[in-house]
């Protein structure tokens, strides 16, 4: 089986964004979230009877938007309460910068999660306001910073191509930012305007 748990908390909503989440929640909001995915976990797993675990991941929403305490309850049920082996399968985990600090990359590796795959977007200032980002390229360092010295094999960064006022400079400056990482990944993707996103309406108001 593929193991799948959507966190979807986030610290705002991007324009671009149709996933399911909520902004800003209360902490005893996330870890009540949390206690029902061990309820909802325990219960598939005796549904499922015996499996192997193919892959995992963990995405969003922001998970590293949880508090320490939570994110590492998170990461039991799926080492204990799941049955599965750190280091055994592929784990990805989607985080945002500014929301993954020390311990919980220290956990990430506890679990063995082998990829971390963080969300940029755009390294240009103008370009990320416009998509509702409100991320610095301080954080982003110390994101990076992070991953690596947690040991996790593989960072992958998103960045988006597509961006209303976006150059052709522009994103090429993104790519040679991105790249001074020494990322293992950058995953590039256009932008998507999607129904219910601010950005749709924006267009629907007849804007650019």
């Amino acid at each position: 089986v593929f193991v799948y748990a959507h966190v979807p908390f986030c610290h705002r909503r991007c324009a671009y964004c149709n996933l399911f989440s909520m902004t800003r929640p209360d902490a005893s909001l996330m870890t009540e979230y949390v206690s029902r995915m061990r309820e909802q976990a325990l219960r598939v797993r005796d549904a499922l009877g015996g499996f192997s675990v193919a892959s995992l991941a963990i995405g969003g929403g922001t998970p590293t938007l949880l508090n320490g305490d939570d994110f590492e309850t998170l990461l039991k049920i799926i080492v204990d309460d799941l049955n599965c082996v750190p280091g055994e399968a592929p784990f990805s985990v989607e985080i945002a910068p500014g929301t993954a600090d020390r311990r919980k990359f220290e956990l990430m590796r506890w679990a063995g999660v082998d990829r971390i795959s963080m969300g940029v977007q755009t390294f240009m200032e103008k370009e990320a306001t416009l998509l509702g980002r409100g991320q610095s390229l301080a954080s982003v360092d110390d994101a990076v910073q992070g991953a690596r010295e947690a040991g996790c094999p593989i960072l992958n960064l998103d960045l988006m191509y597509g961006i209303p006022g976006q150059t052709m400079e522009s994103w090429l400056e993104s790519l040679v930012r991105a790249c001074r990482y020494k990322p293992e990944e950058i995953y590039l993707y256009p932008l998507y305007t999607r129904p219910l996103t601010m950005l749709e309406r924006r267009k629907r108001e007849g804007g650019d």
